[in-house]
This record gives C-alpha cells, structure tokens and sequence, in this order.
C-alpha cells in the first residue's frame, strides 16, 4: 500500500472488466487468470495491461460505504446500497 497510485478511468474500465469476464471464465482463484500455464492460459489477461497484484490491492481497497457509520443490521445488502441506490 505504500506504492498505492489513484486509479483512473482506464483502470477502473479494466478492473471491471476482469471482474465480469471471471464470471464467465472461471477458474479456482484470481491468480490464475494471470498463470501461463497452457492449463489457464487466457490470452485476453496478458493484453489488458492490469497486474495482478494491482488487480487484487484494487479488489481489496473497492469500497462503497465508510465501514465506521452505523449500519442496519437487516439489510444484506449495505455495502453495496449507494451503488444499487446509484443504478436503480
């Protein structure tokens, strides 16, 4: 984290898309979206320029609500509520 760097638009377009394409190639973890291993090789990870301990510093750091705010214990969805408040 001490090399952290703000993400930018590109960025974010290529961390969301790794996120959506994972749901439709799937492999065990994240790791091996990035192996070149001819048993995971997907050339589409080595051309979108993320890598991925960028990709993962970004997953953990992803963040929708200030996790120090009361919260209300009966909705599931909490974390996610401004984003789903946002699209819906």
């Amino acid at each position: 984290m001490s090399r952290w760097k703000d993400v930018d638009i590109d960025e974010m377009k290529k961390f969301l898309g790794v996120l959506m394409f994972s749901g439709v190639v799937v492999f065990p973890t994240y790791k091996l979206y990035w192996k070149k291993d001819s048993l995971y090789y997907y050339e589409l990870f080595h051309k979108i320029d993320m890598s991925y301990n960028r990709f993962i510093i970004i997953l953990k750091c992803w963040h929708f609500v200030d996790n120090n705010i009361a919260r209300d214990n009966t909705d599931r969805l909490y974390k996610i509520k401004p984003l789903m408040d946002m699209i819906f």
